[in-house]
């Protein structure tokens, strides 16, 4: 999540996390640091959309494209998915509670829609799902991910 984020801020990246590893080789997370750069992806845009990130690869799930653009067959813009997997029309989302009631959380519905309209199946994940949840969570998705394929 760290590394996310200060990839994200552009700073830091698989490189220079490597490299300090190589600079203190006797630290006790050193072991860690390449499984670390190999799944840090700086596009993630919170901690959690991470920890869903991790939570669905670390179970065997491809990992999926972040920050995803979908357009309609005119070209324009219907929606960024958190994550997706365009080749079978799958995005996951992650629902944070700030997002009830709002203008947003409005706002996702008309999009849902326009999304599903086009074929797309969004799973919505909260915050139980990534954190008590998350077996469940993944053989979901990956449920719609083999329907998706055939």
């Amino acid at each position: 999540m760290a590394a996310d984020a200060l990839g994200r801020i552009g700073r830091f990246g698989p490189a220079a996390l490597l490299e300090m590893s190589v600079r203190y080789p006797g630290a006790r997370w050193g072991k860690r640091v390449p499984l670390v750069a190999d799944l840090m992806d700086p596009r993630a845009e919170s901690a959690m959309e991470t920890r869903c990130r991790l939570s669905l690869v670390l179970r065997g799930l491809p990992r999926p494209e972040l920050q995803y653009r979908v357009c309609d067959e005119l070209g324009d813009h219907v929606a960024w998915l958190d994550m997706a997997y365009p080749s079978a029309r799958v995005g996951v989302e992650f629902e944070g509670e700030h997002h009830q009631g709002t203008p947003t959380f409005r706002n996702d519905l008309t999009r849902y829609n326009r999304l599903a309209a086009l074929g797309w199946t969004v799973m919505r994940a909260s915050a139980a799902d990534v954190l008590r949840n998350p077996d469940r969570f993944a053989a979901q998705v990956r449920a719609v991910l083999r329907r998706g394929d055939g």
